[in-house]
């Protein structure tokens, strides 16, 4: 251990103290610690101090800190700086964090459109509204991070912390980095699944986003049965409605994929399928997708199972569909 390490758990100690005089604390702080922000040799250990004593002031200070260290390559300020701002945002929220970083060219800014992975020909049909907006900056830092091809295991420890956190508190705005988080426990650490699936209750349009999205992601890797459990447990448990996640893979069957991979989707559809009301729509144009293709072996075993369930449901079920998008539909199989 050096002097300055020495040093560091000497000040938290005294910070931690019940009998440290106000005066002296704020002393310490203005004299000693923020001038140790400045410094890539210091500021590592300042930011350990300031998050856990003067949180207040670290909010104000942030902009310069980010401005300074957020594009430097030491994966020690880095991380640090990642998890100050992961903590600086599930502590005090994301719009008083994103307000002190409005000033900062470092970072992108501005709010954005995500483009659903369920968008398909038959959305544009029939009017699905799937894409969602995205009025925040902070996803995108996220998002960029995660987008990294080497993550180290401590930034991905910050990430998926952080990102349980910001479920629990209701502020995740991003399904993509709901997403990745997703994909990076299904591979590397299922510990944290659980943890994650306790706060996903009330966010159901960015869950099944990012639940179909990883899908489409692991679709051929071996981590998908993982994956395959989480979407039929949110799935029973109505945490998610579905129907994205449906006509998602509704669009898939349709592309070229392996029969491999549209066994994957095949079977997931006749689970995830609503066979009661509030669905009528939805099957009757899986019925036309699915009376409009064939498929061999297991695969056709699949397609049958579910066209004879839908059937069995059907009545009225596709005189819901109107009659000019029900052609549109038709004709449009044609071309995806």
């Amino acid at each position: 251990m050096n002097e300055t390490e020495k040093c560091v758990i000497i000040i938290n100690t005294l910070l931690s103290s019940n009998q440290f005089i106000e005066p002296y604390k704020t002393t310490l702080e203005e004299q000693y610690i923020i001038p140790l922000l400045a410094s890539r040799n210091t500021v590592v250990i300042a930011l350990f101090i300031m998050l856990n004593h003067f949180m207040d002031d670290l909010i104000e200070l942030l902009p310069m800190i980010i401005e300074q260290f957020w594009n430097d390559t030491n994966q020690m300020i880095h991380s640090s700086l990642l998890e100050t701002l992961i903590r600086c945002i599930n502590e005090n929220g994301i719009e008083k964090v994103e307000s002190k970083l409005e000033d900062c060219n470092t970072i992108q800014h501005g709010s954005f459109q995500y483009q659903s992975v369920a968008s398909n020909e038959i959305t544009e049909i029939f009017q699905f509204h799937f894409d969602l907006y995205v009025d925040s900056i902070i996803p995108r830092l996220l998002s960029e991070e995660l987008n990294k091809l080497r993550l180290s295991k401590r930034i991905k420890i910050i990430i998926i912390n952080g990102v349980i956190d910001m479920m629990k508190n209701d502020i995740l705005l991003d399904p993509i980095v709901l997403s990745r988080t997703i994909i990076i426990i299904c591979r590397e650490m299922p510990e944290y699944l659980d943890e994650l699936i306790i706060y996903c209750h009330s966010r159901d349009e960015i869950v099944e986003e990012a639940l179909l999205s990883a899908l489409l992601q692991l679709v051929q890797s071996k981590e998908i049965n993982e994956l395959l459990s989480i979407i039929k447990y949110f799935n029973q448990r109505k945490i998610i409605k579905g129907k994205r996640m449906f006509i998602g893979i509704i669009g898939e069957l349709i592309n070229g994929h392996s029969n491999t991979t549209k066994l994957v989707f095949m079977k997931l559809l006749n689970e995830i399928t609503e066979w009661g009301y509030g669905w009528e729509l939805l099957r009757g144009i899986g019925s036309v997708v699915l009376n409009s293709i064939k498929f061999k072996g297991e695969l056709e075993k699949e397609r049958i199972k579910w066209l004879l369930n839908e059937e069995e449901t059907r009545k009225e079920d596709v005189e819901t569909i109107p009659q000019t998008q029900f052609s549109l539909l038709y004709d449009s199989l044609f071309h995806f």
